[in-house]
């Protein structure tokens, strides 16, 4: 699993597009067979709509330090999720805690997952090709307790100019996110997409948490969809 350290705790969203360098979105899809999260395999575009397990693999952990991103437990097993599921819920349903852990000093830390394709691909591979027509990604999720707030993201990996790593040679074309204040009941959010192609998407999804606290966040996510 490829994880990768931020350099400061503020403005996670800023952050999370700004680790990589500067580099041109990937080329159109070849239609050549590519690897997908079960093992099978799967020739051109993704169709919609689609669950986002089925194409991409949360295994982009990062964060202001190790000991933050190293102390993020996520589990794709769907029956520890509070029951019953969304109706008509897709894919797997994901449980995280953490247990933030502040530094010396500073007033907060933060951390996030990206579910990404083909799996660690921080910008050294082509993403996956999506069939035009996208809108949207929708999502349920839910707090422990309620009152957790956690950003929402698709794309946004490699897309800022003059960011320090070297060696990507491939980004996401777009990025878009929601910030959302959970409750403890299910609820359904919605990331609205602009119309961009998708030929080449690395980050399929994902979340971001800012914590002031040593207290720990748990939360679940479930029925990630692109759609038309």
């Amino acid at each position: 699993m490829n994880r990768r350290i931020l350099s400061s705790a503020t403005a996670p969203f800023a952050l999370l597009v700004a680790f990589a360098a500067c580099s041109a979105p990937g080329s159109t899809d070849t239609g050549d067979t590519d690897p997908r999260p079960d093992g099978s395999t799967q020739t051109g575009p993704t169709s919609l709509p689609f669950a986002v397990s089925d194409e991409f693999q949360p295994t982009g952990f990062m964060g202001d330090s190790p000991a933050d991103f190293n102390a993020i437990t996520m589990s794709s097993d769907s029956s520890q999720c509070p029951s019953p599921r969304v109706t008509g819920a897709v894919g797997v349903c994901y449980s995280v805690t953490w247990t933030p852990l502040l530094a010396a000093g500073a007033p907060s830390a933060w951390v996030g997952v990206y579910w990404q394709y083909p799996a660690d691909n921080w910008g050294t591979q082509a993403g996956r090709a999506i069939a035009s027509g996208a809108t949207k990604v929708t999502f349920a999720a839910v707090g422990a307790t309620g009152g957790e707030q956690v950003q929402f993201l698709v794309g946004g990996i490699n897309t800022t100019p003059g960011a320090p790593d070297a060696g990507l040679s491939y980004a996401d074309s777009f990025k878009a996110s929601k910030l959302v204040t959970l409750t403890n009941t299910w609820a359904t959010y919605e990331i609205p997409l602009t119309g961009d192609e998708y030929s080449q998407v690395i980050g399929g999804f994902a979340w971001s948490i800012t914590a002031s606290s040593a207290t720990p966040i748990t939360f679940y996510v479930d029925d990630i969809q692109w759609s038309p």
